[in-house]
Order: structure tokens, then C-alpha cells, then sequence
């Protein structure tokens, strides 16, 4: 029977409470300290026990990290077996604190039990690498920790940090790493607690015998944790339980509570992770760096390293400066060990690490200089273009050399956007965005036809290294970005052609990827503006690879086989009209004329010669323009069905219902290989494209663009393209069981409105955070010359696109075309519309009554 709250119990908890008010810095040290206090006064109250104790902490506790929601490891330890009254003893001093709520990690063992399983778990030899006395009999701790190090430590470095090493391996693999993660685990992703934890067993095993690394960078550490334990401290807090997943939605208030604030062009959620970003990112730098030192004994004696001329060696560790002074390595040593690495593909060694940041300060007024900028950008740019430029450039923006040479670089270098969009801050998204057009010089490359005929690759490696620097400034960041990437160019000595360029790519680097998934691309005008912006073949080459690589190191949701598919074709046709091919224009109508012969020829034996030129007649000009004959040809099979669809239907029904909800819906995986395209063909009726916009929402499939046509004798033909479907086993069952959906909706028998609502009130739908978006509605007539374009920014959510279209639909407008750009939790919706009359919306008034009913179903 567990006893009575005892006082000291009562004591802890009001202390705790106390504590959780405030769990900013020094907090882990006060919490373990109340644990400790209790610990020592319920000793005092139970009885004495016969046979001699210690009660120690071990783990987290034993390094006094006590976060409010960590588990409090302690053991009871004796000299010999475990006696009968060991279990009494456990009862008294450790039920109390389960009647607080507490997360115990408990146990009760001899000396001898702890050693063996220390010597097969390495979980529990790691604890006991941080164990600390707390209550009983001290003799008991001090007689333990001498036979732990001469006993279990010895010799076990090499095994453990082998373990720690596979360790590692399922930790990025469950984790990721935390600099560039969106939603980072602060204690065992890379660049985690657990880094600075497996530093520290490591230099505690080597100093046993006279090793361990050098004191300041455990002082780096340190300074670290600090910041890491205070996040994790109010993450508790605001959690309510142990979490060390730093949720989107935690970000934002936990950026208040810390006392983060905005500055013009950043947020505060966006300041405080990009001060996170920052400290996770050196932990993880530095872990690595010295991992190679780690878990040895003392320095062994090696043969000096081999000059290589200058300053620099050649050391078993890396390459590395003959001498650092404490102000760190001056300029031209900097130029000089990064331009050996890149020959001869060696990794810098931690002392040379650690010289090259102390001469940061230095290595920027060198950069400064005409001379000094000049030799440090061409050093840059074979970094860029060398074999063995990848490991030199994640050196020089670890290290900061890279934010030292480019000063406008290195302001954005750690900056976080605070989307669902953007996995890696700028800096490291940067670099990942060289790496992925690096990969293009690969002959195995998908890209590699485009990048091989580049005359000069060194430019697109400079766009994308100076393509995100204009951020945190407010406004467009290409537009602001241009300015800066034109003076850094200049001040190294660019020629105007190659800063032309440059600037080119900074700021159009979204536009090649902004008009594929936003703007109608068979419109004549479209291509003749991007073809201008381009300029030339090769300037839009160098677009299409920064655009690939740009959106492959920005995330998943930013790069898929349809996006690259939607890019890639829209390329090949401004390349045709850069390389002499014509636009639309008066030839048009004789391959519309062309065309009918075709289809004529083809549909002969499906329809009777009557029936067929008049669905010719009433094909729209962009329907043959866009269509093509092929997929024309599936249109009119699946009028075809149709036709006999309405005839059964006539006969089943009265004549005043027969046609209502008859549509016919083909589906097929999409030639791209990443997604469906489907197909519907109907007679019109009201909210045809605000059904099937709610059908595949209640069954989970993405629209990501849809076009329709609008017949002369009222047919309406509509293509989606989608994603992949949840259950990808049985497509065929989700598909037919869609059809069936529409025509229920279609007549009636399917309130999509209830189903939407009650999917979203289920337990089981995903709750997306609140990110913040503001929704926003642009109504734009100078887009295109024959619709009217309504653009739709909002924060994603189940069942969003058929709201929207039912807005649409009660405004009496008729869609044409439709593009559903997600990104993260954001949707980028553009619609191409028509009024009543089939003409665009010019009124003013009914402009803005457009947008003021979309955005009132974005709420």
C-alpha cells in the first residue's frame, strides 16, 4: 500500500510548481536541485535501514538537466547483493513521486549487477558515465565510481563510440538533421542534446587516461546547451508533457516567450529559429569535427604533417596550419588551405577549423580589399566547378569563411522562413542548390543535355549562390536581391555580361516555376513574355536548371516528376520561339482546319456524319488549339458513352429530371509517372467543377490543375491533373466509387457541404497549424486578354478548392481553367474565369464583390 504524501513530497511539488513560472536559463540546475533536496529530506523521514546505501542520479539527472518534464533517473546502489528491505526502501522514497505525476526511471542494484549490465547495454554504461551522488552512504558512491573507472571504463572507448556510430546512423534516419529541419527534435535529431551529450562521454572516457579535446570547444558546447535546455525547458511548459519535437505551432509561441522580436522583413518566429537553426547547426559541425578525436586515450606520438608549402600541412587528421595564433589564421592562409583541399579532396582538420573561424574578423577587411575580393571570389569559383568543390564549400559555409567573403551572404546565412515550404535555412538551402546543379555536370543526369551546352556554368552556380540574398529585407526578395548580387559582382571584378547574367537569374528565378503552375501556358501572350524575359536560349537553359535545383533543395512538396514534367514543357516551348518557331497567330486556323480533317477521318465510324460535324462546329478554338488530336480523340469516346449514358437515363427517368448528374469520368495514371489524369465529359449543369472538386476532396485526392471547355451545344469536357490517390492498391475501387459520388451529389442525394464539414470536425483529419497565412484574393484583367484571372492565396485545408469553386459558382462566373499550387500549408490558387455573358469581368463593382465572396469562403 503506497504511503501518505509525505511533506517533503508536498514540499517538491509546490517547489515545482514555483519553478515552471519561470524556466528560463539556470532552471534544469534549481529543478535538480529540488529533486535533490527531496531525495536527502525523505531519507530523514523513513526508517533507518540496516545495511548501507547510496542513492545516486545518473542519466540526465545525473547531470543536473532536469527539464520540467524529463524523467528522473536515480538508483538505489549496494556495496554487495541486494538486501530484503531494499524493496521497502524503494516504496518509501520513490511512490511519493508518482503520486506527484513524476516520470520515474528507477532501479535498485548491487555494484556487481551494475557492472554487468553496463558491460552488455550500452544505454545503461552511458548513464552511469554521468552518475551522481545524492543521499545514503557516500563511502557506498565513492567505492563504485573508483571500480566504474578502473573496472568499466578502461579500454571501452573504441567499443562504445562504435555503438554511438550506428546510433547516429538510426538517429538521422528517424530524426533528420535539425538545422535543417522544419520541425526539429531538440534532443535527438543531429545537431541535438544528444551531440553534445556523446561529445561529452567520449572526452569524460579519454580523460580517464589522460586525453580529451580541447576545453574551448567544449566551452562552445556549453553555451549551446544552455540555449537548447531553455527551448526544450518551455516547450514542456507549453506542452504540458515531454516533447522534444518543436512543432509549428510551438515555433510561434515560443518566440514570444523567449523575447524574440520582428525586424523589418522578419518575423519573430523567424528570428528565433533562425537563431536555433544557427546553434544546432555548429552543434552538429563541431560534433562531427571532432569526432575523429573522440573516445582515444592520450595523444599518441605521429610523424609531423607534411608542408605543403606556405602554412599548411598535411596531418592523419586533415589538412591544417603549421601554426594558429590565438587571433586565428590570416587571409592568405585561409586561400591557401581551401585551394589544397580542392586539390587534393582532403577534409580540414579540427584545429584548422577552429583557426579559420577565430580569423573570420580578418579574412572579411582582407575580402574587403580590391585585391584581397578579387582572389577570394576566384578562389569561390572554382570551389564551384572542382571536383572536390562539394566538401570545400560545406567547409567555407560551416566555417563562415563563405559569409566573410560575401558579406551580403553571410546576413541571411542562418535566416529560417517560417513556412511548411522551406526545410533548410537560406544558407544551407543555398548550398544545396549549387550541389544539385553540380550534379547536372553528371552524364547520368537527367539535366545533363542542358548543362553540357552551357558556355559559361560558372554563372548559374553564381545565381544560385546569390539567388535568396535579398531576403529579410521586406518586399520581393529577387527585386532586392538583384541590387546586391550587381554591387558584390562589381566589387570582385565581374564583366558586365556575366553580372548581366547573373542579375537575369536572381531576379527571374521564380519565374519560369510561377508561370508553369500559375498562368495559362498555351496563351500566345504568355510565351511571347517569358521568351522576352529570357532573351536568349541560353539564359533560359540557365533558368531551367537554377529552377530544378532551386526547388529540389527547397523541399518535397516543391519539386515532383509532374512540376518537372509542367517546367520542362513550358522550357521546350519559349526555346521554340527563342529558336525561330512562331507563336499563335493567323496559321492557327489553318491547323484548326487541318485537324478537323483529321478527327473527321478518324470519328467517322463513332458518329453519323450529321452529328459529327456538329460536334466539330462546336469545338472552341482553344479546345483544338490546346487539345490535341489524340486526346480529342478519347474526348469523343467518351462522348460516345455519354450519348448512350443519357439515352438509358431518358428512359428510366421522367423527362424533367432524365440527364441530371449523367457524367461520364475516365481515369489513367499520368504519362509523367507522378499522379492521375482524369477526365470528365457531361452536358453542362450548375457546379459541375465545385462537385468534383468536393467528391475528390472527401476522398482524398489533390487537385493540382484543371481544364475546362465549354462546347457550343453545351458539352463540357473537363481534365484534371491529380495526385496519387491514398490507396494506390485498388485505384480502380476509389475511382468508381468517385463516379458514383458525383452523381449523387449531382441529384441530390450527397450533401457535400455536411460530408466536408463532418470530415473536418473527425479526430482522425489532420490539424494543420496555424502558420499565420493572411488569406488574400487578387481579381486581375491585364493577365490575360480574353479572362479574367482570380488569384487565391490562403492557408491549406481540407476541402479548400471546393469552397472556393462554390463561391465561384454563386457569382455566376464560368471557369475555363484552374491551378492548384500547394506550398507546405500554403495554396497558391489561380483561376481563369468568365462572366455570365462570356466575356471578362470589367465592371469595378462586380470585381470587388468577386473578391470579397472568395475571400469570405477562404475563412
Amino acid at each position: 500500500m503506497p504511503p501518505n504524501p509525505s511533506k517533503s513530497a508536498k514540499r517538491l511539488g509546490r517547489q515545482r510548481q514555483q519553478l515552471f513560472t519561470d524556466p528560463g536559463p539556470g532552471f534544469c540546475r534549481k529543478h535538480s536541485d529540488a529533486f535533490d533536496a527531496y531525495f536527502r529530506a525523505r531519507l530523514g523521514e523513513v526508517s533507518p535501514r540496516r545495511i548501507p546505501f547510496a542513492l545516486m542520479a545518473v542519466g540526465g539527472y545525473g547531470r543536473s538537466e532536469l527539464c520540467p518534464r524529463s524523467d528522473i533517473d536515480a538508483l538505489i546502489l549496494y556495496k554487495d547483493e541486494v538486501p530484503e528491505e531494499a524493496k521497502a526502501l524503494a516504496q518509501d522514497v520513490f511512490f511519493p513521486l508518482w503520486d506527484l505525476g513524476v516520470e520515474l526511471g528507477h532501479g535498485v542494484r548491487s555494484m556487481e549487477e551494475c557492472f554487468e549490465l553496463a558491460g552488455t547495454d550500452w544505454q545503461v554504461f552511458a548513464s552511469l558515465i554521468d552518475c551522481r551522488f545524492l543521499a545514503g552512504d557516500e563511502a557506498v558512491f565513492t567505492r563504485f565510481i573508483r571500480q566504474r573507472d578502473q573496472r568499466l571504463f578502461p579500454g571501452k572507448g573504441a567499443a562504445f563510440k562504435d555503438w554511438l556510430a550506428g546510433h547516429n546512423i538510426t538517429r538521422a534516419a528517424s530524426y533528420g538533421d535539425a538545422s535543417g529541419m522544419l520541425e526539429p527534435n531538440l534532443k535527438e535529431a543531429l545537431g541535438g542534446l544528444r551531440d553534445i551529450h556523446q561529445v561529452r562521454w567520449l572526452d569524460a572516457l579519454s580523460r580517464l587516461s589522460g586525453g580529451g579535446v580541447p576545453g574551448e570547444w567544449l566551452e562552445v558546447l556549453e553555451a549551446h546547451l544552455k540555449f537548447l535546455l531553455v527551448v526544450r525547458n518551455h516547450l514542456h511548459i507549453l506542452a504540458g508533457r515531454k516533447d522534444d519535437r518543436l512543432s509549428l505551432d510551438a515555433q510561434r509561441e515560443l518566440a514570444g516567450r523567449l523575447g524574440f522580436v520582428a525586424s523589418e522583413g522578419i518575423l519573430d518566429v523567424e528570428a528565433f529559429l533562425t537563431e536555433l537553426h544557427r546553434v544546432m547547426a555548429e552543434v552538429r559541425t563541431v560534433h562531427r569535427a571532432l569526432w575523429p578525436v573522440l573516445g582515444w586515450g592520450p595523444p599518441v606520438a605521429v610523424e609531423p604533417g607534411k608542408h605543403l608549402g606556405g602554412a599548411i600541412v598535411l596531418t592523419p587528421e586533415g589538412l591544417d596550419f603549421d601554426h594558429v595564433s590565438p587571433g586565428g589564421v590570416g587571409p592568405e592562409d585561409v586561400l591557401d588551405i581551401f585551394g589544397h583541399a580542392l586539390r587534393l579532396g582532403e577534409p580540414l582538420a579540427l584545429r584548422a577549423r577552429r583557426g579559420l573561424e577565430a580569423g573570420i574578423a580578418s579574412l572579411e577587411r582582407f575580402a574587403a580589399t580590391e585585391e584581397g575580393g578579387r582572389r577570394a571570389f576566384e578562389l569561390l569559383v572554382k570551389a564551384m566547378l572542382e571536383p572536390h568543390g562539394e566538401a570545400a564549400l560545406t567547409d567555407m559555409l560551416e566555417t563562415g569563411v563563405l559569409g566573410a567573403v560575401i558579406p551580403e551572404f553571410g546576413r541571411v546565412q542562418h535566416m529560417v522562413q517560417y513556412d511548411m515550404f522551406h526545410i533548410h535555412p537560406v544558407g544551407r538551402h543555398t548550398l544545396e542548390t549549387m550541389l544539385e546543379i553540380r550534379k547536372a555536370a553528371l552524364p547520368e543526369h537527367p539535366y545533363h543535355h542542358i548543362y553540357s551546352r552551357l558556355p559559361h556554368p560558372e554563372r548559374l552556380l553564381l545565381g544560385a549562390l546569390f539567388h535568396d540574398i535579398g531576403k529579410g529585407l521586406g518586399g520581393a526578395h529577387s527585386e532586392k536581391g538583384v541590387d546586391l548580387a550587381r554591387e558584390a559582382l562589381t566589387r570582385f571584378g565581374l564583366d558586365d555580361e556575366a553580372v548581366s547574367d547573373v542579375c537575369f537569374l536572381v531576379l527571374r528565378h521564380l519565374t519560369l516555376a510561377d508561370t508553369a503552375m500559375r498562368r495559362d501556358i498555351s496563351d500566345s501572350d504568355v510565351l511571347a513574355a517569358m521568351a522576352q524575359r529570357a532573351g536568349t536560349p541560353e539564359r533560359l537553359d540557365m533558368l531551367l536548371l537554377l529552377t530544378m535545383a532551386d526547388s529540389v533543395a527547397t523541399g518535397p512538396s516543391a519539386w515532383n516528376d509532374w512540376k518537372a514534367s509542367l517546367i520542362g514543357g513550358l522550357h521546350g516551348r519559349i526555346l521554340s520561339v527563342l529558336d525561330g518557331g512562331g507563336l499563335f497567330d493567323a496559321t492557327d486556323a489553318h491547323a484548326m482546319l487541318s485537324l478537323r480533317d483529321k478527327l473527321r477521318a478518324k470519328a467517322g465510324t463513332m458518329f453519323p456524319p450529321e452529328r459529327l460535324e456538329g460536334y466539330l462546329d462546336a469545338m472552341p478554338p482553344r479546345y483544338l488549339l490546346t487539345r490535341g488530336a489524340s486526346a480529342i480523340m478519347g474526348d469523343l469516346g467518351l462522348l460516345s458513352h455519354l450519348e448512350d449514358a443519357l439515352e438509358e437515363d431518358s428512359r428510366m427517368r421522367p423527362a424533367g429530371k432524365a440527364g441530371s448528374g449523367v457524367a461520364v469520368i475516365e481515369s489513367a495514371p499520368s504519362p509523367a509517372g507522378d499522379g492521375w489524369t482524369v477526365t470528365l465529359v457531361a452536358r453542362h449543369q450548375p457546379g459541375l467543377f465545385a462537385t468534383m472538386a468536393g467528391v475528390l476532396a472527401l476522398h482524398g485526392v489533390n487537385i493540382r490543375s484543371a481544364d475546362f471547355f465549354l462546347w457550343g451545344d453545351s458539352t463540357e469536357i473537363h481534365t484534371y491533373e491529380t495526385a496519387n490517390p491514398p490507396d494506390t492498391l485498388f485505384p480502380d475501387e476509389l475511382w468508381a466509387r468517385v463516379r458514383r459520388a458525383v452523381r449523387y451529389a449531382l441529384t441530390g442525394k450527397l450533401s457535400l457541404d455536411y460530408r466536408i464539414q463532418e470530415k473536418r470536425a473527425s479526430p482522425l483529419a489532420p490539424k494543420a497549424p496555424d502558420m499565420g497565412i493572411r488569406p488574400r484574393v487578387r481579381v486581375d484583367n491585364e493577365s490575360s486578354e480574353y479572362f479574367t484571372v482570380v488569384e487565391v492565396y490562403a492557408s491549406d485545408r481540407l476541402g479548400l478548392l471546393y469552397d472556393i469553386a462554390v463561391a465561384l459558382d454563386s457569382l455566376r462566373l464560368h471557369v475555363h481553367m484552374a491551378k492548384i499550387d500547394t506550398l507546405g500549408l500554403e495554396v497558391h490558387d489561380v483561376f481563369y474565369v468568365r462572366g455570365d455573358k462570356g466575356r471578362k469581368v470589367t465592371e469595378p463593382a462586380s470585381r470587388e464583390e468577386m473578391s470579397r465572396i472568395v475571400l469570405a469562403s477562404l475563412a
